[in-house]
């Protein structure tokens, strides 16, 4: 009967121990999922700051216009948002006037 109980103990303390690294372990794997979405949404954040506006160049009869967009709507902003960026037209390329031109930027 005591070697019984012993190997009952034995085997419940294994258990134990099993459920106690199992949870460790678990634990562990929440905190890197954590970590690692936090790093991504920071990374999403400060690329979509960084590219929230772009400079396009384009010809308005005749004029080479350097104007701000935002990036997501093409909607003309002030220049005082692209101030920060050099002037690279990358996100509209080509000196196609672009549908939404009026023929003046507001500031």
């Amino acid at each position: 009967m005591k070697n019984l109980i012993q190997i009952f103990t034995i085997g419940f303390a294994v258990k134990a121990g099993n459920a106690l690294a199992n949870d460790s372990q678990q634990k562990e794997h929440v905190e890197r999922q954590r970590t690692s979405e936090t790093k991504t949404q920071k990374l999403q954040k400060s690329s979509t700051q960084t590219d929230d506006y772009a400079w396009d160049n384009f010809n308005h009869t005749g004029a080479i216009i350097w104007a701000c967009r935002a990036v997501k709507t093409g909607e003309f902003v002030s220049p005082k948002r692209c101030a920060n960026k050099e002037k690279i037209d990358s996100q509209w390329p080509g000196m196609t006037t672009p549908p939404n031109f009026v023929g003046e930027i507001a500031d």
